[in-house]
């Protein structure tokens, strides 16, 4: 989930945080802060050194607002950090941890939905099975869902290839993560990488529970009835074996088959 989603074109909210060591506040009453930000995907640096206000300087707190240049940027996910520079030309960055992710909507309306039901719908069910169930960070389309589940069950509302298709999804998410790059700024990094590992290995695990919910088996035993023996006799590419019933039958003497009663009748004998 993102650390912060806003609709492209807006410029709410700002962007807050607060500098802290450990849990005590950092003091910014002698430092001036920036905001930096990178697209996650392409490593490019879309906002340089913007400027902050700091809030409150003895707890720490600054805030950045989206200029109209910001309200500009693509759709998309995005990685930022806080910089404060203090007197002495020190500089401490914010988060010391990791990195703020921010994701940009669309303006276009989403094509996204969970009622939160998974016995709802086919969609429902395999977004909870993917864990794409957050508005704020969404992982795969509603047609994209519906699409996989046509290929794995033969209509897009079927049931009966949900792990299946939850299997198809996440190999996909995958692969639009492993499109993302990773982001290291000093000490501070962000792996989309081990993100997609982590599909790849959701994906074996839906892959073994379809193959385990996917179906019941129905046993079959062949060539117990006269119909079954009947497309075995016909079918050229059985092999017939060296032996069969009644194949030294007197047929001349009168030896036939009774097919109604599935016995073999031999005739009158040469001593009548």
């Amino acid at each position: 989930m993102a650390d912060v989603s806003i609709r492209k074109g807006d410029r709410l909210p700002a962007l807050t945080r607060q500098f802290l060591q450990g849990t005590t506040p950092v003091n910014l009453t002698s430092a001036t802060v920036v905001f930096n930000l990178w697209n996650a995907s392409t490593g490019t640096q879309a906002i340089t050194n913007g400027s902050c206000t700091v809030t409150d300087a003895v707890d720490g707190d600054v805030k950045y607002s989206w200029t109209a240049g910001d309200a500009t940027l693509a759709a998309g996910s995005y990685i930022g950090t806080f910089t404060a520079t203090f007197s002495d030309s020190t500089t401490l960055t914010a988060p010391n941890n990791g990195m703020i992710t921010v994701e940009i909507y669309d303006t276009t309306e989403s094509n996204w939905s969970y009622t939160g039901d998974p016995s709802a719908r086919a969609i429902d069910a395999i977004r909870f099975l993917i864990g794409d169930t957050d508005s704020n960070d969404q992982l795969i389309t509603d047609d994209e869902i519906l699409w996989v589940n046509r290929e794995a069950s033969g209509t897009s509302t079927g049931t009966t290839a949900l792990y299946d298709a939850a299997y198809r999804c996440c190999i996909t998410i995958a692969s639009k993560l492993a499109r993302q790059a990773d982001k290291q700024i000093g000490d501070l990094r962000v792996s989309m990488s081990q993100k997609a590992d982590g599909y790849r290995k959701q994906a074996q695990e839906l892959k073994s529970l379809s193959m385990r919910e996917g179906g019941v088996p129905i046993p079959y035993a062949g060539g117990i009835t006269f119909s079954d023996k009947e497309i075995d006799q016909d079918n050229s590419d059985i092999f017939a074996g060296w032996f069969a019933s009644g194949q030294f039958n007197n047929q001349r003497d009168g030896g036939g088959q009774n097919t109604n009663q599935g016995i073999q009748y031999f005739g009158p004998g040469a001593d009548t």
